[in-house]
């Protein structure tokens, strides 16, 4: 890790350490380019990690959790009432994000790639200076600094019980009755953990539906289940006004919700996110940015000017982590000079490989030798099976070893695209294979159902 006045070359400069961020570093280190990642906090995972996604997750298992003891009763089985102790839930929650922390900074080590703390701006379309002294000179920049909570307009965040994604996730408690404004799955996620945790939530939506955007057909069991949840459910429904009153915040509404003014102990804003774009220099650069503040990229994640890559949340939306994650590889690529589109896959599906370095691969028809193998295009042209081109049928004993290569014994032989060598190996890879060498840190809960899973 740099910290301090420094001066350095660099291949590739990442600006961002979110899930776009360090997958574009490691991919450009894997394709052997010199890379600087550079955070403003100085480590990886980005607000996915320690803001959203996974604190998100992890405390939907919790709630998951509460919901079968709950349903349980339904099977005979009664639990006494859970007793919520919050400090011990916040340490639970903030080790699981600990835990994949160190991870990544393992993986940034292992792939040798130079992490600098500090906000990083651009000079010109050359260089950043990162805050604290250092200057960074690049042959080509990836932009991954990611997405913030969007404020109600003319509303604001300020008022004590007015609270974001962020400081919801950090449990401050948990209070009697809760606003959460936005039905998006940001505003569902948080407002399901706290209806599980003992909150009566409320939830307004400005739109007609749940999850706008999203397949109606999909979204109607989840708003079923969320009917059961939550205390009240209001689409077509405007906040107006908040006003502080008695401890709590006083809220007036336009639309269906009846009464127009009801008081709730917290209200949670989450009407969606705004791209980190501002602050960054990019007036000093080529790039182009939207009305929206979203950097205009073309499908290699090229931004108008031919240098500067963008990913993720400041490329548009959706503002998702596995997108981002994806163009960063796309990104990286691209810069390494490798072909665009999507990650060749074998013929019979399984994990992406690189076909190119399979190709590279020695093939034992072409070294010569006692052991050469058969020329069979002849055979390839025409139909395979008995004579005559007469297909084989199930129970046919004609197949012979040859079935071995591809074959189903007892049936017709088919062309096997992989070889006995590239057989799976039971960990997701295939024997002989180059083997997918960053996946994304698997997470703690994989064994926990989702939250609004219809019981």
């Amino acid at each position: 890790m740099v910290m301090g006045d420094f001066e350095r070359d660099a291949q590739v400069v990442v600006l961002g350490g979110g899930p776009g961020g360090y997958a574009a570093a490691f991919r450009a280190a894997d394709l052997g380019l010199d890379t600087v990642l550079v955070d403003a906090g100085g480590r990886l995972g980005g607000e996915c990690l320690f803001r959203g996604c996974i604190p998100s997750k992890a405390l939907l298992g919790v709630a998951a959790l509460l919901g079968d003891a709950a349903r349980a009763k339904g099977l005979g089985i009664e639990f006494a009432t859970p007793r919520i102790r919050l400090e011990a839930l916040r340490a639970w929650k903030d080790g699981v994000v600990e835990r994949l922390a160190k991870g990544l900074e393992a993986l940034c080590r292992a792939r040798g790639v130079e992490l600098v703390p500090g906000r990083a701006t651009f000079e010109d379309g050359r260089t950043v200076r990162v805050e604290g002294g250092g200057r960074i000179r690049f042959r080509q920049a990836i932009v991954a600094t990611g997405s913030r909570p969007t404020p109600l307009p003319g509303l604001g965040l300020e008022r004590p019980g007015v609270m974001d994604s962020e400081a919801a996730l950090a449990l401050p408690e948990i209070p009697r009755s809760l606003l959460v404004v936005g039905g998006g799955y940001i505003g569902l996620e948080l407002g399901t953990v706290y209806a599980a945790l003992g909150s009566e939530v409320t939830l307004v939506e400005l739109t007609d539906g749940l999850l706008p955007g999203v397949d109606r057909d999909l979204v109607a069991p989840v708003a079923r289940r969320t009917a059961e949840l939550f205390k009240a459910v209001a689409l077509g429904t405007k906040v107006v006004e908040l006003a502080e009153r008695d401890g709590g915040i006083e809220v007036r509404f336009e639309g269906a919700l009846e009464p127009a003014r009801q008081s709730f102990e917290r209200v949670l804003v989450a009407v969606g996110r705004q791209p980190n774009t501002d602050g960054l220099g990019l007036e000093r650069t080529g790039v182009g940015v939207d009305g929206r503040g979203f950097i205009l990229v073309d499908e290699r994640r090229r931004t108008q000017d031919p240098r500067i890559y963008a990913i993720g949340d400041v490329a548009g939306e959706p503002m998702l982590a596995h997108k981002a994650m994806r163009e960063g590889k796309v990104a990286a690529e691209a810069i390494a000079g490798r072909p665009g589109g999507p990650a060749e896959r074998p013929a019979g599906g399984g994990r992406p490989f690189p076909l190119e370095r399979l190709r590279a691969r020695p093939d034992p028809r072409e070294a010569g030798g006692a052991h050469q193998a058969p020329d069979r295009s002849r055979e390839q042209a025409r139909p395979r099976g008995g004579d005559r081109g007469r297909p084989r049928r199930r129970g046919d004993r004609r197949g012979g070893a040859g079935d071995r290569d591809g074959g189903h014994r007892g049936g017709p032989r088919r062309h096997n695209p992989h070889p006995p060598h590239a057989r799976r190996d039971g960990h997701g890879g295939r024997r002989g294979l180059p083997r997918e060498r960053h996946p994304p840190p698997p997470s703690p809960l994989r064994r926990v159902r989702p939250a609004l899973s219809l019981g």
